[in-house]
């Protein structure tokens, strides 16, 4: 089971950085964590407020519903492309990919802001997979939400790939960073989370981490961000 992780830098206190580090410290499995606004993601789509709103609350509870079964067929599909291309390649690391699928799916089909025909738009969401040995899953899903062809899957971890064992950002322009050595993507996420906030963008920062690397120094020390003093 993943543990789905949020907290803010960008629009309210940044001393609370994360909700509680010792819960991530001692976090079963892997997270996600926002460092970005997440202002619009507090309200659920099956909000009604005030009398005589029965039918209107039943009809956003019916499309939360429908909702959810959509995600979980995409994180079907995302899981059947992951068994395909590391069977095809004979290498690569199925759990770690297997585990976070549901979140990669909440991500790329319902949270993140993206624009697939604007790779480079400024105001995108940021996403940085920490655990870079999960890269199958962000290439299934890149290639599902329209950034690359599906069967470019198909070349994963072979010499000349743009898809690679870990995800290289000199390669693929889809990609916010080249991670892999973990315990890095945190401290990544969260200086883009800075820089965002410093120039008043909308976008986001989500960074999704391992379990073994949220109880690392590393990790950890990217969780303790503090807004700069003012010149």
């Amino acid at each position: 089971m993943e543990t789905l992780l949020w907290s803010t830098l960008a629009r309210h206190p940044w001393r609370r950085t994360l909700t509680g580090v010792s819960g991530i410290h001692n976090a079963a499995s892997s997270g996600v964590i926002c460092v970005g606004d997440v202002g619009s993601l507090a309200k659920g789509s099956g909000e009604a407020s005030g009398s005589g709103e029965a039918s209107v609350a039943g009809e956003a509870s019916s499309s939360v519903q429908a909702s959810i079964e959509g995600l979980a067929r995409r994180a079907c599909e995302l899981r059947r492309l992951v068994l395909k291309m590391l069977a095809h390649a004979g290498a690569g690391h199925p759990g770690g990919s297997l585990s976070a699928a549901d979140i990669m799916a909440a991500l790329y089909f319902r949270v993140l802001r993206l624009d697939p025909a604007r790779p480079d738009w400024p105001d995108r969401d940021r996403f940085v997979l920490s655990k870079g040995h999960a890269a199958p899953l962000l290439y299934a899903a890149l290639a599902l939400r329209g950034y690359l062809p599906v069967e470019e899957l198909m070349t994963f971890d072979a010499i000349d790939s743009r898809l690679q064992g870990h995800p290289d950002a000199q390669r693929l322009p889809a990609l916010e960073a080249s991670t892999g050595s973990l315990g890095q993507g945190l401290s990544i996420a969260a200086g883009m989370a800075l820089g965002l906030a410093r120039r008043g963008s909308p976008a986001r920062a989500f960074c999704l981490l391992g379990d073994g690397e949220m109880q690392g120094g590393p990790g950890l020390g990217g969780a303790d961000v503090r807004r700069p003093s003012p010149a």
